[in-house]
């Protein structure tokens, strides 16, 4: 059956149409046409320019010339096609672009090799990982650029109309073209099979209600094709799902512009279709696994910041617990250095305080006092009284003593049993002395009764002052030792009296 004619008009738009770079060359590998992309590409302002050239003869080559030159002797010689990936710097590009390489025979009547048709599809995008929906307002404009250079395109194809119909069903999109009234006036070869039809030329003059699409697929394509028809404007990268006869999901992109006349009236529209579902596939592939990783990432930064809360309830736990560590420290410090009974400081706090006062005054050249204080016939009070009122007797001793001392840097401590130690800084001897009167003024005030006492009906006390000007050669012992000597005087003495020590820090022998 005779392959169906096309006008070269139709025939030069719908070449145009077709995104891939097409060219097709006669067995001598001499160009005889090409569409405006491939033109485009090579340098070229016009397809019909290419007509009678070699590759040598192009303002810039597609491949390398003995490349593609081989490439095409081999699919003459083998009659079998040849694929690849190319890498392409195009006119005016800013970065290399990839591309997929279908070189294939075309045949005369005869069955004889009548030259080679080539297509390179742009897949840049595709090897990138990136969507290949091409930009509607890019493709709107390089319609406009078909339609605006639809009148130039009338030149006369030298090549037969069998040869022109060979180009439209070696290209892997399946295409179609219809009238105004969107019947069929042609389709190639991969068009014709998915409509069910063996040969092209069945379908002309057909409507898709006589064409046994899918509902679902009919109404797809009329919907599309009318509003082509009826607007005036393409529909360009519209992608549509739908499903086989087995159930499987498929994805179909199409591109259909309207076809004008010389004058410019509308006479019918273009169609490509492809089966995009491998890449759809690979597209709702990566939106998952970025789905799963937006998911991970957001549960991660969920346990995050409940472990940051946690860590922070945790600190201020922390931080009340160090609160009432510190607390407890100062109270353990605190009963550390204070005797239990009568809460003034204790023996061990004396030392502490008798040493760095010591020190300090050594540097400073200043009076260190000390007074050794005894409660008289005490272990008499305890007998008589009993323990309690013992406790009792030292409690309320210890409070006046305290009382008496105005200074911070004064110190009364309990120096054992009945004693008591008084620490007075930068105090000399008469100081001392007139503290410890006022000392043995204060106890008689408190009136506490001692019936057992052989110096006064009530509670009184014995008093031994040293006061040194510390010095190195002096030792800290040597000074409490003059302290109770004089209080052991003071005892000898009749008792109830203050006594200062005959010798001061000079007389010492180191």
């Amino acid at each position: 059956m005779a392959a169906p004619t096309i006008d070269n008009q139709i025939f030069g738009q719908l070449i145009d149409a077709i995104p891939q770079l097409v060219f097709w060359k006669n067995s001598n590998l001499i160009y005889s046409g090409c569409n405006q992309s491939f033109a485009e590409l090579v340098g070229l302002d016009s397809p019909a320019t290419i007509f009678g050239m070699t590759d040598g003869d192009l303002p810039q080559a597609l491949e390398k010339i003995e490349l593609s030159r081989a490439w095409e002797c081999q699919v003459i010689a083998s009659k079998s096609p040849n694929y690849g990936l190319t890498e392409i710097v195009g006119k005016g590009q800013t970065g290399k672009q990839w591309f997929q390489r279908m070189i294939a025979p075309l045949y005369h009547a005869d069955g004889s090799v009548a030259g080679v048709l080539g297509i390179y599809e742009d897949v840049t995008e595709i090897l990138s990982s990136t969507q290949l929906v091409a930009k509607e307002e890019y493709l709107e404009q390089q319609n406009q650029d078909l339609t605006d250079t639809v009148a130039q395109k009338n030149q006369a194809l030298e090549d037969s109309k069998q040869l022109l119909q060979l180009v439209i069903d070696t290209i892997p999109q399946s295409i179609f073209w219809k009238d105004a009234e969107l019947a069929y006036l042609g389709c190639n070869q991969n068009f014709a099979r998915i409509a069910g039809f063996q040969d092209p030329e069945d379908i002309i003059g057909k409507y898709d209600e006589e064409i046994a699409w899918a509902p679902e697929q009919r109404d797809w394509l009329q919907r599309g094709d009318r509003q082509v028809i009826d607007h005036h404007q393409s529909q360009l990268s519209i992608v549509h799902s739908q499903h086989e006869a087995n159930g499987q999901p498929i994805w179909m992109e199409s591109h259909k512009v309207p076809l004008h006349d010389a004058a410019g009236s509308i006479i019918g529209m273009l169609g490509t279709v492809q089966d995009i579902t491998d890449r759809k596939q690979a597209e709702l592939t990566l939106q998952q696994i970025n789905s799963e990783l937006e998911r991970r990432v957001a549960e991660r930064t969920a346990q995050q910041e409940a472990l940051t809360r946690k860590l922070a309830n945790r600190t201020v736990e922390l931080e009340m617990l160090n609160r009432q560590l510190e607390e407890i420290n100062g109270q353990l410090d605190h009963l550390a250095h204070i005797d239990g009974l009568t809460q003034v400081a204790n023996r061990r706090r004396f030392n502490q305080a008798l040493n760095h006062e010591w020190k300090r005054l050594i540097r400073e050249q200043q009076c260190l006092s000390l007074m050794l204080l005894d409660i008289d016939h005490f272990k008499g009070f305890n007998d008589h009284y009993g323990h309690p009122a013992g406790d009792d007797c030292l409690h309320r001793v210890a409070q006046c003593l305290k009382a008496v001392m105005r200074r911070p840097a004064d110190l009364v401590a309990r120096y054992g049993g009945e004693e008591f130690a008084i620490l007075l800084p930068n105090t000399d001897a008469a100081g001392a002395m007139h503290v410890a009167q006022l000392l043995q003024a204060q106890i008689q005030s408190l009136q506490i009764l001692h019936a057992t006492s052989l110096v006064s009906d009530q509670v009184t006390v014995s008093i031994g002052v040293v006061s040194w000007v510390p010095e190195q050669r002096l030792s800290v012992e040597a000074f409490v030792e003059q302290a109770d000597q004089a209080l052991y005087e003071a005892k000898n003495t009749g008792r109830a009296r203050s006594v200062l020590a005959s010798s001061s820090g000079d007389s010492i022998e180191p």
